[in-house]
């Protein structure tokens, strides 16, 4: 408090405002990074050798409404399977992965570069009506093969990298896999950022809507005569609130988890107060 000193009541208002802020505003750069950190996921396989193909497969987008996880793989020969200062492929390999929207197997030719691969990975599991609290599982797999008669099994390795704004995703190695085969079970779900927000959003609505009732209450109670702004206010919120709503970040169409807990409620209470509104104006009109 000795700090203090020398300053009026008022000053002293605004010195704590201004240290409360810088406070809150450095929490919320913190939150920001500790979610940066959080949302990637980053995977990398055994290296199986000398010889070898790696694949660097990066989510592009996170769809959970349609259910695809789409990525994009770039693929690089080393030891005897590249060809020096290039990355061409120095034998016929084939590529096969569990692509939902594309070629499951590609074939890349010998002495050719091996081109990106754009892959769309099924979401599995998880319920999108759940929002913000949903989470999917999904499952990635890639294997390298010769185009020989019988085939010979090509090492892979594999490195899984995600940092989409809005999801935390997660991948984990299955116990199955080998040196030319790589399953990873990927887990996505909601970012701490956007369920925050959503929760926000929620609350906000359920504040709006019983202001509201309160005031619809009051001026039925008063008896006095409605005055006609309040019908434009209570109107405009019946249609804002849809819009309010949309709003979240990566929402589904109307049925989720988020409107059986708020908006439906909030629409509600807002119709109600606008019905109550009305019917004390009907009745008081020209009293």
């Amino acid at each position: 408090m000795n700090l203090l000193k020398g300053f009026t009541r008022k000053q002293i208002k605004v010195i704590i405002f201004l240290v409360l802020f810088l406070l809150a505003y450095g929490g919320v750069i913190g939150l920001y990074k500790i979610e940066s950190s959080r949302n990637a996921a980053d995977f990398y396989s055994q290296k199986p050798g000398a010889d070898y193909i790696e694949a660097f497969v990066r989510v592009i987008s996170i769809d959970p409404i349609k259910g695809d996880i789409a990525a994009r793989i770039q693929f690089v020969p080393h030891g005897n399977l590249g060809m020096t200062g290039s990355n061409q492929v120095s034998k016929e390999v084939k590529f096969l992965v569990n692509s939902s929207a594309s070629k499951p197997e590609r074939v890349f030719e010998k002495g050719k570069i091996m081109e990106p691969a754009d892959v769309v990975i099924p979401i599995s599991e998880g319920q999108v009506s759940d929002y913000p609290f949903d989470r999917h599982k999904s499952f990635l797999e890639l294997e390298m093969t010769s185009t020989a008669n019988p085939p010979t099994k090509i090492p892979i390795m594999v490195h899984l990298w995600s940092d989409m704004a809005g999801f935390n995703t997660n991948a984990y190695p299955i116990p199955e896999n080998t040196a030319s085969y790589v399953g990873i079970n990927i887990t996505v779900e909601r970012s701490i950022t956007t369920t925050l927000f959503s929760i926000f959003i929620m609350l906000g609505m359920w504040s709006v809507g019983i202001i509201v009732l309160l005031q619809a209450r009051i001026v039925q109670v008063k008896g006095d005569m409605v005055e006609l702004g309040m019908f434009t206010y209570n109107a405009a919120l019946i249609f804002a609130l849809p819009a309010v709503r949309n709003i979240q970040p990566g929402i589904p169409p109307v049925g989720t988890l988020s409107d059986f807990m708020a908006f439906f409620w909030a629409e509600g209470l807002a119709t109600v107060s606008f019905i109550t509104i009305a019917s004390c104006w009907l009745s008081r009109y020209g009293k």
